[in-house]
């Protein structure tokens, strides 16, 4: 749907809005939709020694932002001066923190414009409803301005979609003389094959071509599915090779690398045999391999030419070390 809502701010009012809801003296957040309580001491002694040192998260960085702005108005004052109008595309995801900030440079004397559509919204895990840009359209001293014309879809597919959000938008595209529309197919995940033979009946009764059809899905793990695809050999392969290297150099669990060192170099093979983590990891049960347990032993306890050493810095200290070996590797070919 390409309506959205453009409320514009005449008149500045500060408001102060919390991140978090408190009730009776506790403070919640919000996690899945389900509240849960908040350890406001050891969570603000965490924030505090990240701070010291200048290391924060994404969303750490928003919580700076805020409190650097309230704690020093000076900054918040040259904000505003400096961008004393600002307009706020896909306002839709604004979320608690950001909401915060934007009520700071409100406060501040800034005027804020925000776009967007309440029902484009796909980041409400993050806190991000589109609540903020409809109560903020509802303010007394705000010009609420709507896009009611449509100018991305045909009119089946707009007529879906203010039947779903009760909307009355037009279409400012004619029909078009090929079939279009959206079409709804319900299955049960176990069907997945009675879904493919439905969409490609579909197609061909309809007599579309199947090179512009698509059956669109939430996540790259079902359309895989859909596909038939198995996923790309060695998806997460470096990660679970750092873990391995981590706990070998810094909880000197050996047993625990070996075994991730195992699964992940099964994981880059392209069609691996049925149970070969299990072979390589049950020595008792699989007597027969020990040659092969004892290559993966020794690709995970050698750092120099196996798993490389989990206390490196950084990349910068890892990249010569990396080179190093690819010299060595290429000298003995």
């Amino acid at each position: 749907m390409a309506s959205s809502s453009i409320p514009t701010r005449t008149h500045a009012r500060s408001r102060r809005c919390n991140w978090v809801s408190t009730m009776a003296s506790s403070t919640y957040y919000a996690d899945n939709d389900k509240a849960r309580r908040l350890n406001t001491v050891y969570a603000s002694g965490i924030v505090s020694r990240l701070g010291r040192i200048g290391a924060y998260t994404h969303n750490l960085g928003r919580y700076w932002c805020h409190r650097t702005l309230a704690d020093q108005p000076a900054i918040l004052r040259a904000v505003a001066h400096r961008y004393p109008h600002i307009l706020i595309d896909e306002a839709q995801d604004i979320g608690s923190a950001h909401e915060a900030i934007v009520e700071q440079l409100i406060g501040a004397g800034c005027q804020i414009s925000l776009i967007g559509d309440p029902n484009q919204g796909i980041y409400e895990f993050a806190g991000a409803n589109g609540a903020f840009l409809t109560r903020y359209g509802q303010r007394p001293e705000v010009n609420a301005l709507s896009l009611t014309r449509n100018y991305r879809s045909v009119p089946a597919i707009l007529d879906l979609a203010n039947r779903l959000s009760t909307r009355a938008d037009t279409a400012d595209r004619a029909a078009p003389s090929t079939t279009h529309g959206a079409f709804f197919v319900p299955y049960r995940n176990a069907d997945r094959e009675k879904l493919v033979a439905a969409f490609q009946t579909s197609v061909a009764a309809l007599d579309l071509k199947p090179s512009r059809s698509a059956v669109l899905c939430r996540a790259r793990d079902m359309a895989d599915r859909h596909a038939g695809n198995r996923g790309a050999p060695g998806q997460g392969t470096v990660k679970s090779l750092a873990q391995a290297a981590i706990i070998r150099d810094h909880k000197r669990d050996f047993l625990g690398a070996y075994k991730l060192a195992a699964t992940s170099i099964v994981g880059l093979l392209a069609d691996p045999p049925q149970g070969l983590v299990a072979r390589i990891t049950q020595p008792s049960r699989y007597p027969d391999d020990q040659l092969l347990r004892r290559l993966v032993w020794t690709f995970t306890r050698n750092p120099d030419s196996g798993l490389p050493c989990g206390n490196v810095a950084g990349r910068h200290a890892l990249a010569p070390s990396v080179a190093g070996k690819d010299e060595s590797a290429a000298g003995s070919d």
